[in-house]
């Protein structure tokens, strides 16, 4: 049995991604991690009772993609899998990357509808995952940000499973040249005009440091979420309106989350410097914070409320006379 087959198939089970009598929609653009994403889950389905469907999303980007998506049939047909693709009409430009990873995911969802399957898989690896840190830690990210991807997050319309999570790129592709399985390589992935692939050129330096520095930083993703989860639960249980007391007696971490999630229920997004304010509110009594949208909070009766923030002073013309 292969090592990559038995590393998938614990992760799977510890974080019940594939559970016996679900249909999987695989999404496969025929690079190596979804093609041996596809080839590993084509073994599994059967050993652990789920169905599996294969989808292909073409961006239009590069002449070549439609054949890629081609091929990407193929496989299916080989595998005695159904398949439906997509075609997208994306523009070169400002956050192509972004903007091609939402209309990849909605167009897979879309898929998943067709298809009947209530969750997507998808091929992201340990060194996504070390990329996607490193990232969030640039931008100055805290513990829960540091959690990165989840094995799986639910989306309004399906459930996006990562059964690859734990393995490493060569891994895969040594699996894949063990079975005699070909793919594709998009060039897009060693352009330095991508943060990512800028990204990966630093992983890769920063290995010769340390050669587990990928699975180090997958390790402290895992932490972040399990710290993430107990704060988060530490700060449900304050209450959905906490008084002010028992924010103040709360540890910090279980504070700060739970007035992210009383602005969030209000619909405010806290930025840093806005939750220290709102702390600072908490722990002295005294002020009022200014929101974004002219907003504010201030304190009525021990709580924290949320208002219109003060009307603004104008300077009026100058009059003839």
């Amino acid at each position: 049995m292969s090592a990559v087959l038995a590393v998938v198939r614990r992760f799977a089970a510890a974080h019940d991604l594939l559970p016996r009598g679900s249909t999987v929609l695989a999404a496969c653009s025929g690079g190596p991690d979804s093609v041996a994403l596809v080839v590993l889950l084509d073994r599994l389905a059967h050993e652990l009772g789920f169905t599996l469907v294969i989808g292909s999303v073409d961006h239009g980007l590069r002449p070549e993609s439609a054949a890629e998506v081609e091929g990407v049939a193929a496989l299916a047909t080989e595998l005695e899998r159904p398949f439906r693709s997509r075609t997208l009409a994306l523009q070169a430009g400002a956050g192509l990357q972004a903007r091609a990873r939402d209309a990849r995911l909605a167009a897979l969802e879309a898929l998943a509808a067709e298809l009947g399957a209530d969750r997507v898989a998808l091929g992201h690896t340990a060194d996504d995952q070390a990329e996607t840190v490193l990232a969030r830690l640039l931008r100055g990210a805290g513990v829960r940000g540091l959690g990165a991807m989840a094995p799986s997050r639910r989306t309004e319309r399906t459930l996006l499973v990562r059964p690859l999570l734990t393995c490493r790129r060569l891994d895969l592709r040594a699996h894949l040249e063990a079975s005699g399985r070909s793919w594709v390589d998009d060039p897009s992935n060693l352009d330095p005009r991508f943060e990512r692939v800028r990204l990966r050129q630093i992983l890769a330096q920063l290995e010769g440091e340390d050669a587990r520095l990928v699975e180090h930083l997958a390790h402290l993703a895992a932490d972040a979420r399990d710290h993430s989860q107990v704060i988060s639960a530490a700060a449900d249980a304050l209450g959905s309106d906490p008084d002010v007391e028992t924010l103040r007696a709360a540890p910090r971490a279980v504070r700060r989350v739970a007035l992210r999630e009383w602005a969030s229920r209000r619909d405010v997004a806290l930025g840093r410097a806005h939750l220290e304010a709102l702390e600072a509110l908490v722990l002295t009594e005294r002020g009022a914070v200014l929101l974004p949208g002219d907003r504010q909070v201030t304190l009525e009766g021990g709580t924290l409320a949320l208002g219109p923030g003060p009307e603004r002073t104008r300077s009026t013309a100058p009059s003839d006379d």
